[in-house]
């Protein structure tokens, strides 16, 4: 212990006295902890924040998306998807029965919406009276749409609680109120507000459903999207038991309609909750490991330049080494003197690397969320870090060996003489 104590006593003293020198060796390390920690932090809490948006939807709920059959040397870029008709709608609709609560179909448009001065960009949801029951959404204020806003295409909307409270001021009643909602390519539509939502935190489609304007679906056809085609389907399941027979049933009533023999030939997907989850999850994972595996590098890039200034150090200590050694040191003594030092020098840059990391992490999530008007925290946890710490101390030891062998062993006389 007392041994272990002196070493380390040595090691930090040879360090702080070439400060400088110390770190700007501990820097390329250091970047390469900060760039890990970051890129984890931020994959995570993105995870998170997946995982909180899905959790407001109900588990009860599928989506029939369309999507393209490739064969092979097809890519998703050169086939286009075919989306579904108010007929594919009516058809799950009677295949259904009393298994399925609601059929809906569904649209997302994005758009700025104004009211005086006051603008937001929006997610307009087009959809059916069903919407707030298939997503547990209730009302604040007002009214939903009925059959009779669908089949007038009333231009009236159900706003989210951010929507409300960035575009009205505190004491304006938002009910009856007219907002312009403007799309690029389909000019400016002007909305009367029949209702407002409750603060819901949850999200669809990646947004928050609390920025989103709830239109008749015909409305969006008409004014928004231009077009009766159908992006996507809303199928809500009576029996939560009963998703697997629900899918199957939705499989087979689109092949139908789609004149679809070969399963694998399906231009379409059925998706659950979970499924858009894992999709998300996948996606992240796959980001963080790109990413990482180039925050390696850079550690081991960091770890090369540790070694290259001990054995500068070891070079510039020679006549200490040999004096060391002469007074009795033996050479397991002078290798662990070295080694240590290696380890402190790549321990420091770690510490120093996670704190940058995690304050790095903090800092781009606070600036993407503002961007993406979205909450993104980072979550970091608790092995990453030990993990972290124990990676960067091995780097230390790893390049730090052939140095110290290579101080431990000098020949003591021919180290004395040394100028």
């Amino acid at each position: 212990m007392t041994v272990l104590l002196v070493n380390f006593t040595i090691a930090w003293r040879n360090l702080m006295m070439n400060k400088a020198r110390s770190l700007l060796t501990l820097l390329g390390l250091m970047i390469g902890v900060l760039a890990v920690i970051s890129i984890v932090s931020l994959g995570e809490g993105l995870k998170m924040m997946f995982a909180g948006q899905v959790a407001g939807m109900g588990n009860d709920v599928m989506f029939a998306i369309p999507d393209p059959p490739r064969r092979a040397g097809q890519s998703s870029t050169t086939v286009r998807a075919r989306l579904f008709d108010m007929d594919d709608v009516t058809a799950l609709e009677k295949a259904g029965g009393e298994l399925f609560l609601s059929v809906s179909p569904a649209y997302e448009v994005g758009g700025t919406a104004k009211y005086m001065e006051n603008n937001k960009f929006v997610v307009v949801e087009g959809s059916d009276e069903n919407f707030l029951r298939n997503f547990g959404l209730k009302l604040d204020r007002g009214r939903v749409f009925d059959p009779g806003d669908l089949s007038a295409r009333s231009r009236v909307g159900v706003l989210g609680s951010k929507v409300v409270d960035e575009l009205f001021p505190e004491l304006v009643d938002p009910i009856g109120k007219k907002i312009k909602i403007t799309r690029e390519s389909f000019g400016t539509q002007t909305v009367t507000i029949i209702g407002t939502l409750k603060e819901k935190g949850g999200g669809f489609g990646g947004q928050s459903i609390d920025d989103c304007v709830l239109i008749p679906y015909t409305t969006v056809q008409s004014r928004f999207y231009g077009s009766k085609k159908v992006p996507y389907i809303q199928i809500k399941v009576a029996d939560m038991s009963k998703m697997d027979e629900a899918k199957a049933i939705v499989e087979k009533v689109l092949r139908k309609q789609r004149r679809v023999t070969d399963p694998s030939m399906d231009s379409f997907q059925v998706m659950f909750i979970s499924d858009i989850l894992d999709f998300a999850n996948t996606f992240v994972n796959g980001l963080v490991t790109v990413f990482g595996v180039i925050a390696v590098i850079s550690l081991l890039v960091g770890g090369i330049g540790i070694m290259n200034i001990m054995l500068v150090s070891v070079t510039e200590r020679t006549r200490e080494i040999g004096l060391r050694m002469a007074l009795g040191a033996r050479r397991v003594v002078i290798l662990l003197q070295f080694l240590i030092e290696a380890v402190v020098l790549t321990f420091m840059g770690g510490i120093l690397g996670l704190l940058g990391g995690i304050g790095a992490g903090f800092g781009v999530a606070k600036w993407l969320g503002s961007m993406l008007n979205t909450e993104w925290n980072v979550h970091l946890p608790v092995p990453i870090i030990l993990l972290t710490l124990l990676v960067s101390s091995l780097i230390g030891i790893f390049f730090g060996v052939y140095p110290a062998f290579k101080a431990s062993r000098l020949d003591p006389i021919e180290a004395l003489r040394y100028e």
